[in-house]
This record gives structure tokens, sequence and C-alpha cells, in this order.
């Protein structure tokens, strides 16, 4: 059984044995050894192999604070999520933006047989330690022919926003987000380029629409599965999402950008000396589609729905790309742009659309357990209240109201 090529592959039981092995790094090394190997990559016994923190969704091993492999799980939408990464990966190398990461090597895990010996004791205790493995067996897990492909990257230094922001003031966090703004500017200035590489769906210029139209007709059941809202309200949620599609977003086409779409917390780095944000991560879940969407995940998982924080967001984004036909702008011609019509929107529009987008998001937005805190529904009065509160840069004086709580971890 040992010189079966295939037993050299993760093997992975379950989904509990795959929560207790994604950071184990003596689980792993192996495989971490043999495509260091096959890449050139430095890889010494001295070396400090550690994962993030916060635990993310596929297997991730910071080498050295030098570089970074990431390995795809196919149970945890690998295949889709390995193509869409790579694409962008490949995309970002033609920019000149250092905060985005950059791509070293790319492969399957299953290319590297040759560099694994049956009779290397390190690969004698993988296969031990497989055999032994005490989790039930899951067959949606348990995928023999999965080939766990992997993209390196260069390592981007800093701690995530979720990590530093108790340390943070507000005006400091203001000044993260004026930054952030700029960066996700240039990220949406991005234009698709020839690269060696079909564009995956999600980049295709026909997906939103159509992505929109399927959350839509979705939603009566995904509103009874997420249960984020109380049920008395499900009903004023899907009717306010309206008949014609063109009226729920700007689904032209022509005026989409290139979208991370999962900007939370966890994947804004920032320097905790200076405060400067030093990375955008995890490109897993990136599509084509318009700027706003950008902006459900970061006002309501990493701002936690602060609004005068999302002033400062956009300020930074409006600031980098004005709209169409205005020159530079002040800080002042700025902010009267975004408390006005941000994102050249007139503020009604503004709202609803991103009330809309946050409702037939790919995520349940609407469940903010992870984020530390959660929306306090008993003090909402009704969906444009609910719109009002959350998105109106013209009514700071209305907030959210929000409960503070223990962070959740949910895998």
């Amino acid at each position: 059984a040992g010189s079966s090529p295939r037993l050299v592959l993760p093997y992975i039981r379950s989904k509990s044995h795959y929560k207790s092995v994604i950071t184990d790094v003596p689980f792993w090394k192996g495989h971490l050894r043999a495509l260091c190997k096959a890449h050139s990559l430095p890889l010494t016994p001295n070396s400090v192999i550690r994962s993030p923190v916060p635990i993310g969704t596929h297997p991730v091993f910071i080498i050295d604070e030098s570089y970074v492999i990431k390995l795809f799980c196919h149970a945890r939408q690998g295949a889709a999520t390995f193509v869409i990464e790579l694409y962008l990966a490949q995309l970002l190398a033609t920019t000149d933006l250092t905060v985005l990461p950059r791509k070293i090597a790319v492969g399957k895990l299953h290319d590297f047989e040759p560099y694994f010996n049956p009779e290397d004791d390190l690969h004698k205790e993988m296969m031990v330690a497989s055999e032994n493995c005490k989790h039930p067996a899951d067959s949606y897990y348990l995928d023999p022919a999965w080939d766990w492909p992997f993209i390196v990257t260069n390592f981007m230094a800093g701690v995530p926003l979720q990590v530093l922001r108790k340390d943070l003031t507000v005006s400091e966090l203001g000044a993260v987000m004026l930054q952030f703004g700029g960066i996700l500017a240039r990220l949406h200035n991005i234009t698709a380029k020839d690269i060696d590489l079909d564009p995956p769906p999600r980049v295709l210029p026909d997906f939103f629409r159509d992505f929109i139209s399927k959350r839509k007709e979705d939603l009566p059941a995904t509103l009874q599965k997420w249960k984020s809202m109380p049920a008395a309200m499900w009903p004023a949620a899907i009717a306010y999402i309206p008949e014609n599609m063109d009226d729920i977003v700007d689904l032209d086409a022509a005026r989409f950008v290139f979208l991370h779409t999962d900007a939370h917390e966890d994947h804004i780095l920032i320097d905790p000396s200076t405060h400067a944000v030093t990375g955008l991560i995890d490109f897993g879940d990136a599509m084509l589609g318009p700027p706003i969407y950008e902006f459900i995940a970061v006002h309501i998982c990493a701002l936690r729905c602060d609004k005068g924080l999302l002033v400062d967001l956009l300020l930074g984004y409006t600031m980098a790309r004005p709209p169409p036909g205005v020159g530079n702008l002040s800080l002042e011609q700025a902010r009267h742009i975004v408390c006005s019509t941000p994102l050249g929107m007139p503020m009604p529009v503004f709202v609803r659309h991103c009330m809309h987008l946050v409702l037939l998001n790919e995520f349940n937005r609407l469940n903010t357990a992870e984020e530390g805190y959660q929306i306090d529904f008993s003090r909402i009065s009704s969906m444009d209240d609910l719109a009002t509160r959350m998105w109106d840069l013209s009514r700071l004086d209305l907030v959210l109201p929000i409960i503070l709580c223990d962070a959740a971890v949910t895998f």
C-alpha cells in the first residue's frame, strides 16, 4: 500500500477530520516539502511553518514569513475557488498594486509523486497517521481522485484588521478606511488583459445578471434557510426587491469592474505600527460586477455598519476614482459627493440598491455574529427603516441598533 501513488495525497476522511488537520503542520509537512522541492522554494529543517490567524476555509501555510502556500480542498468548493484565484493571480500580476498578492508557483500535489519516497520516515509517519485516523469516513470528503491544486504567493506582512481593530481608535480606523478606499478604487480600475487562461464564469460579463436573477428567485427559500432576520420581516424583505431586474442595481456590463466581494476584516492586512494597509488577500469569491456590490461586505463585516467609517471608505474611493467627467477632488469636494451622490447615484437610489444587494448577497450578510455584533431587529420598524439606518449617508444621526457580542467562530 505504501507504494501506491494515490495514497501520498492528503487523506481527509471527514469534515471533523479536516477541521482537526487544516492547520496541523506535521500532517502536511511531507506535501509541503515535495511542493517546495519541485519549485525550488527554500524549505529547511529549521524553517518556521505556520498557519495564519484567523483560520480560513482552505489549508494555508506561511513559510519563514517569505511565501505562502494555499491548497484547495474539493469539499470546500476548491475547484471553483482555485480557478478564480488562479485567474485573478495572473491578472493582478499585470498591476503595480503591491498590496495584492503575487503568484510565485502553481500546480497540483498529484504531480509530485516522484518526490515522495515510500521508505522515507516522514512519509511512513504520514501513512500511519492516515491509516489510524479515528474520524468516521465521509464520502463527500474522502475523494482519492482529488489532485489538491495549490497556489504559492509572496508573503504579505501585517495583521488582519480583525486582530488589530480593538487597538485602533475610531479616528485611526477612519484613516485606515480612507487608505483602503483608494486601494479598492485601484482594484476596480484594473481592466482585463490578455493572459494565458480562459476567464472563469464569475468574470464573464453575463454572470452577474444571471447571478442576481437566481438570488432573487431563491430569496424566499434563502430567508427561511438563513433565518438572519425575524420571520415577520420576510414578506417585507421579499416585497422590497423590485420585479424589474434593472431596478435592483445597475446591470450595465460596460460599467462592471473586478470585485473582491468578500473584503471583510480577516482579509484586510494592516501594519500594526504605522496602520498602513499592507494587503488584501483571498480572492476566491471574486467576480465581475457593479462597484456598489464591493461595499456590502466591507460595510457590514469590516465596519460593523458604522456609517461614519463608510463615509471615510467612500472618500478614499471617490478621490482615487472620481465620477466620469470629474477631475481631481479635494477632500471636501469628495465628501460632498459621498454624502449626496455616492458612487454617482442619488442617495435614495444608493440606499435601496445597497439594501437589495444585502438581501441578494451570495453570503448571509445579516448574520453578523462572526463580526462580534448582532442587529437588534426589535428596534427596526420596516425595510425602509433598516435600509436608511444601514446605508443613508445623509442621515448619519440615524444609526443601526446593534448588540455587541463575542465573535462566533464557524467552520
